[in-house]
């Protein structure tokens, strides 16, 4: 599984979509690049740091990003946090607790309390 690189600020992940007056969030996808410096995952590993966050929240953080480094040693900060936002964000997106003003905050949020967290290569 391939996640695509996103260049610039890592809370960039969050792509939103103009349709007229309403502003719809949408979450980053998974597919095929060709890029090599996208975070490489399989399905497998994936939902399960996908279900660690939804166990634990902010908590798992920490050991899916020394899982991910472990992996993948020279991914850069920013591509370690949008992996995790882009897992974290579906999450987020079915809590129909949050308006959508207040999803985007909480996931911007979390992609720069993650980038922090994430050590230099």
């Amino acid at each position: 599984m391939h996640i695509a690189r996103l260049v610039g600020v890592p809370s960039l992940m969050l792509t939103l979509c103009t349709s007229g007056v309403a502003n719809a969030l949408e979450c980053p996808v998974y597919h095929r690049t060709g890029n090599s410096s996208a975070i490489q995952e399989t399905k497998a590993r994936t939902r399960s740091f996908t279900a660690l966050l939804a166990a634990r929240g902010e908590l798992a953080v920490p050991s899916i990003i020394e899982s991910v480094r472990t992996a993948h040693p020279g991914a850069s900060a920013a591509e370690v946090t949008n992996f995790l936002t882009t897992i974290y964000c579906p999450l987020i997106l079915k809590d129909a607790t949050l308006s959508d003003a207040e999803k985007r905050a909480h996931l911007k949020s979390f992609s720069a309390d993650v980038f922090k967290k994430v050590p230099p290569t």
